[in-house]
């Protein structure tokens, strides 16, 4: 049984939702290494742990480690509801050694399904990361190479590789990426959002309480630049048609709410209280989606949601 010594302080908590994506990664995986805490599962079976690829220079640490949803708070205590939020299914990690003090750490996580890995990843990426072909996408930072490929969001981390580390990083992210055998692609709600004038590596996929609100159980959302000012644009996803509309009746009636304005393109627009700037939130239901964009401007939140409306029915997600 290998023995993973891991504690998640409170200041590390707030290092890995408020800090740099890259610079909490490597604190967080620098913290696994060095505090006391709990033994991990052995990993003896195929399968997860069969994606870990041997690397020239390096030697792996023991067997790798496996944890289930049962016990990831053992592994990244304080960030476990994170990953569980996103349908997290199972965790496998594996040390190297390189010598003089060189070190990997190879963690590959899997959800339930493409989303919730591209999810989770976009939780944690770096709006202004160095962003790679590596899997789906990847981003690097120094000590760090994160990426994503089908359901698996896949994290590695170096310490001491000096002049070494991106090539190092790299060499390893591909060969597991390999070993994956996925294809490389997004969410297909994704590929809804229109280019112009959309922001670029901010897309995101909200698995639960979607701006603070519980009804609001999931939503794609991408940033846009109206007018020199950055806005928020929001798909949410329900179930079926029936859901969607209960999302949208209990949004726009939220008590102390002021009347919103249907305008004669069906767009409902009101004012979420919640919110500081007090921007208008466009709305729209399309099928089984909410469509949503937080902006003053009505012309252009009429053809974004538009747009959406006519990528939706090309994908054939509404009829």
């Amino acid at each position: 049984m290998k023995v993973k010594t891991t504690r998640f302080g409170a200041a590390l908590v707030l290092a890995v939702y408020l800090g740099p994506a890259a610079l909490a990664t490597s604190f967080v995986s620098t913290a696994f290494a060095l505090c006391p805490g709990h033994t991990a599962v052995s990993a003896s079976h195929a399968g997860m742990t069969g994606f870990f690829p041997e690397l020239d220079g390096w030697a792996k640490e023991g067997e790798p480690a496996v944890y289930t949803a049962d016990n990831l708070f053992e592994y990244i205590d304080g960030a476990a509801d994170l990953y569980l939020t996103y349908a997290f299914e199972e965790l496998a990690e594996q040390s190297y050694t390189g010598g003089e003090k060189r070190s990997l750490t190879v963690e590959i996580y899997r959800h339930r399904e493409l989303r919730d890995a591209f999810g989770i990843y976009s939780q944690e990426r770096p709006k202004d990361g160095r962003f790679m072909a590596i899997g789906t996408e990847a981003y690097y930072d120094k000590g760090v190479l994160n990426f994503f490929h089908g359901p698996y969001y896949i994290k590695i981390t170096g310490f001491y590789l000096e002049e070494d580390d991106e090539r190092t990083l790299t060499t390893a992210a591909e060969e597991v990426a390999r070993r994956l055998e996925q294809k490389p692609v997004f969410p297909e709600v994704l590929a809804c959002f229109p280019p112009e004038s959309k922001i670029a590596h901010t897309e995101c996929f909200i698995a639960a309480n979607v701006l603070g609100y519980g009804f609001l159980h999931s939503a794609y959302a991408a940033d846009y630049d109206i007018g020199g000012a950055t806005t928020r644009v929001f798909i949410f996803e329900g179930k079926d048609e029936s859901d969607a509309r209960k999302m949208f009746d209990e949004y726009v009636g939220l008590p102390g709410t002021p009347e919103p304005v249907v305008g004669e393109d069906g767009i409902t627009r009101f004012v979420d209280m919640l919110r500081s700037s007090l921007v208008p939130m466009n709305l729209r239901t399309e099928g089984r989606f909410l469509l949503g964009v937080f902006t003053s401007d009505a012309a252009a939140a009429r053809s974004i949601i538009e747009a959406i409306e006519k990528n939706l029915k090309t994908h054939k997600l509404i009829e």
